[in-house]
Protein backbone atom coordinates (compact mmCIF):
# COMPACT_ATOMS: atom_id res chain seq x y z
CA UNK A 1 0.00 0.00 0.00
CA UNK A 2 1.43 3.39 -0.96
CA UNK A 3 2.01 6.18 1.55
CA UNK A 4 -0.89 8.23 0.14
CA UNK A 5 -3.31 5.28 0.22
CA UNK A 6 -2.25 4.41 3.77
CA UNK A 7 -2.68 8.04 4.85
CA UNK A 8 -6.12 8.26 3.22
CA UNK A 9 -7.26 5.08 4.94
CA UNK A 10 -6.22 6.48 8.32
CA UNK A 11 -7.62 9.98 7.90
CA UNK A 12 -10.91 9.51 6.06
CA UNK A 13 -12.78 8.37 9.23
CA UNK A 14 -11.51 11.48 11.08
CA UNK A 15 -12.79 13.78 8.33
CA UNK A 16 -16.20 12.12 8.34
CA UNK A 17 -16.44 12.39 12.13
CA UNK A 18 -15.54 16.07 11.97
CA UNK A 19 -18.02 16.77 9.19
CA UNK A 20 -20.76 15.47 11.48
CA UNK A 21 -19.48 17.00 14.74
CA UNK A 22 -18.56 20.50 13.54
CA UNK A 23 -22.11 21.78 13.05
CA UNK A 24 -22.81 20.81 16.69
CA UNK A 25 -20.11 23.25 17.83
CA UNK A 26 -21.82 26.22 16.18
CA UNK A 27 -23.31 27.45 19.47
CA UNK A 28 -20.02 27.22 21.36
CA UNK A 29 -18.77 30.32 23.13
CA UNK A 30 -16.25 32.44 21.25
CA UNK A 31 -13.31 33.65 23.36
CA UNK A 32 -13.75 37.29 24.45
CA UNK A 33 -12.26 39.93 22.14
CA UNK A 34 -11.41 37.31 19.48
CA UNK A 35 -12.96 39.52 16.79
CA UNK A 36 -12.46 42.93 18.41
CA UNK A 37 -9.24 44.06 16.71
CA UNK A 38 -9.96 44.17 13.00
CA UNK A 39 -7.33 46.89 12.49
CA UNK A 40 -4.71 44.13 12.08
CA UNK A 41 -6.24 43.27 8.69
CA UNK A 42 -4.64 46.41 7.31
CA UNK A 43 -1.30 44.66 8.02
CA UNK A 44 -2.40 41.31 6.56
CA UNK A 45 -4.17 38.14 7.56
CA UNK A 46 -1.29 35.65 7.56
CA UNK A 47 -0.70 33.23 10.43
CA UNK A 48 1.09 29.92 10.83
CA UNK A 49 0.39 26.44 12.17
CA UNK A 50 3.25 24.95 14.19
CA UNK A 51 3.62 21.36 15.31
CA UNK A 52 5.27 20.91 18.71
CA UNK A 53 4.02 17.37 19.23
CA UNK A 54 5.87 14.13 18.50
CA UNK A 55 3.17 13.00 16.06
CA UNK A 56 3.48 14.48 12.56
CA UNK A 57 0.57 16.46 11.14
CA UNK A 58 -0.43 14.73 7.91
CA UNK A 59 -3.04 17.18 6.60
CA UNK A 60 -4.15 20.77 7.23
CA UNK A 61 -7.38 22.22 5.89
CA UNK A 62 -8.69 25.78 6.08
CA UNK A 63 -12.20 26.83 5.14
CA UNK A 64 -14.37 29.87 5.60
CA UNK A 65 -16.54 29.28 8.67
CA UNK A 66 -19.95 28.04 7.59
CA UNK A 67 -18.71 26.59 4.28
CA UNK A 68 -19.35 22.96 3.44
CA UNK A 69 -16.41 20.72 2.62
CA UNK A 70 -12.75 21.31 3.39
CA UNK A 71 -11.14 21.72 -0.01
CA UNK A 72 -7.50 20.88 -0.65
CA UNK A 73 -4.97 19.73 1.93
CA UNK A 74 -2.66 22.73 2.46
CA UNK A 75 0.33 20.44 3.10
CA UNK A 76 0.01 18.61 -0.18
CA UNK A 77 2.50 15.72 -0.19
CA UNK A 78 4.53 16.94 2.78
CA UNK A 79 4.09 16.16 6.48
CA UNK A 80 4.52 18.72 9.27
CA UNK A 81 7.00 17.20 11.73
CA UNK A 82 7.90 18.36 15.22
CA UNK A 83 9.19 21.93 15.20
CA UNK A 84 8.00 22.62 11.66
CA UNK A 85 5.42 25.18 10.65
CA UNK A 86 3.18 26.02 7.74
CA UNK A 87 2.45 29.64 6.80
CA UNK A 88 -1.14 30.36 5.78
CA UNK A 89 -2.92 33.45 4.48
CA UNK A 90 -6.63 32.70 4.05
CA UNK A 91 -7.57 36.35 3.57
CA UNK A 92 -9.62 38.68 5.72
CA UNK A 93 -12.20 36.23 6.97
CA UNK A 94 -13.29 33.98 9.81
CA UNK A 95 -11.98 30.46 9.21
CA UNK A 96 -12.02 26.93 10.60
CA UNK A 97 -8.62 25.19 10.67
CA UNK A 98 -8.52 21.39 10.74
CA UNK A 99 -5.30 19.48 11.43
CA UNK A 100 -5.13 15.71 11.05
CA UNK A 101 -2.23 13.89 12.67
CA UNK A 102 -0.56 10.88 11.15
CA UNK A 103 -2.14 8.61 13.77
CA UNK A 104 -5.63 9.63 12.61
CA UNK A 105 -6.56 12.18 15.29
CA UNK A 106 -8.19 15.48 14.43
CA UNK A 107 -7.51 18.90 15.95
CA UNK A 108 -9.98 21.67 15.14
CA UNK A 109 -9.65 25.41 15.66
CA UNK A 110 -13.11 26.72 14.67
CA UNK A 111 -14.13 30.33 14.02
CA UNK A 112 -10.71 31.99 13.97
CA UNK A 113 -10.38 35.55 12.72
CA UNK A 114 -7.41 35.45 10.37
CA UNK A 115 -6.87 39.17 11.00
CA UNK A 116 -6.43 38.67 14.75
CA UNK A 117 -4.50 35.44 15.31
CA UNK A 118 -0.76 35.10 14.70
CA UNK A 119 -0.35 31.35 15.15
CA UNK A 120 -1.92 28.03 16.05
CA UNK A 121 0.31 25.53 17.87
CA UNK A 122 -0.26 21.85 18.46
CA UNK A 123 1.48 21.29 21.80
CA UNK A 124 3.21 18.07 22.94
CA UNK A 125 0.13 17.15 25.02
CA UNK A 126 -2.05 17.61 21.87
CA UNK A 127 -3.74 20.79 23.14
CA UNK A 128 -4.10 23.73 20.80
CA UNK A 129 -2.65 27.11 21.65
CA UNK A 130 -3.90 30.06 19.63
CA UNK A 131 -2.55 33.61 19.73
Amino acid sequence: MTFIARRAALLTPALLTLAIALPMTAGAQTPPNRYADSSRCAQGSAFFVENRSEIPIAEIYVRVTGATGWGEDRLGERVLGRGERLDLDPGQQIVDVLMLTYDGRAQLAPRQNACVISWIRVNPDRTLEIR
